[in-house]
């Protein structure tokens, strides 16, 4: 099975514009992001997947330098990006990942790669309700992809590339896996999408990097409980609803 993990990037962001490239100790946190998913013993190939759009040729530029795949198309019909390069780089399985995730959690999604090859299921994510927003991803097989870019209509589910297939259960066979319990910190915010964000994650890094490549996840747990001044920075930010 070919799994292709898609990263969708832009520089555009309504609350925090050009965040994906924002230095985080001395790289971009689109680098940290790739960094931590070279590490996943079952992902095949790692795509950029940015809009044809003049200001995200950064983000290209970027790839390219980095020699890592990138794919463009529609800046507003992710879900038709999604698509589009998923049928270029031949994926039997999709990895979705975002690129405000900077401590993307690359064993969870190995996870969730091998669980999908087992079960008979077409989509498949951690119970995101007990866990601290940003550090999973989700994964997905090329025909649930293809059934929802054929299928979803409405603007918001063509922004957000999954959303149509967990709200349609009649359509696509839906699972997921209990996260271990020493993750299950749902008030932690360890995403990046305000100033304050990018403020605990540069904390985080600057902290924990060291001389390590990446960071471990429990660290960064232990870290956040013993550090009430590290949980107030970000604590007051509300998660943006998708349908609006």
């Amino acid at each position: 099975m070919r799994v292709v993990c898609i990263i969708q990037a832009r520089m555009g962001s309504e609350r925090l514009p050009g965040k994906v490239l924002m230095d985080i100790v001395g790289k971009p946190m689109l680098d940290h992001i790739l960094v931590r998913l070279s590490h996943s013993q079952r992902i095949t190939e790692v795509v950029v997947a940015t809009s044809s759009n003049p200001e995200d040729d950064l983000i290209a530029r970027f790839c390219q330098e980095r020699n890592t795949s990138v794919f463009r198309g529609s800046e507003l019909d992710v879900l038709a990006r999604y698509y589009d390069a998923a049928c270029q780089y031949q994926a039997d399985i999709v990895v979705r990942v975002t690129a405000d995730c900077p401590l993307v959690d690359y064993e969870g999604i190995d996870e969730l790669i091998g669980e999908i090859e087992q079960r008979n299921v077409d989509y498949l994510s951690f119970n995101s309700k007990p866990l601290p927003r940003g550090l999973t991803g989700e994964v997905f097989t090329f025909a649930a992809l293809k059934l929802a870019h054929e299928t979803a209509h409405q603007p918001y589910e063509r922004e957000h590339v999954t959303i149509h297939m967990y709200e349609h259960p009649e359509k696509f066979r839906l699972a997921s896996v209990e996260a271990p319990a020493w993750m299950h910190r749902p008030n932690y915010r360890l995403t990046v999408d305000t100033p304050a964000d990018i403020q605990l994650i540069r904390s985080i890094y600057e902290i924990l990097l060291s001389q390590r490549e990446i960071i471990d996840l429990q660290k960064v747990i232990e870290l956040m409980d013993h550090s009430p001044e590290l949980q107030t920075i970000n604590g007051h930010i509300q998660q943006k609803d998708p349908k609006k």
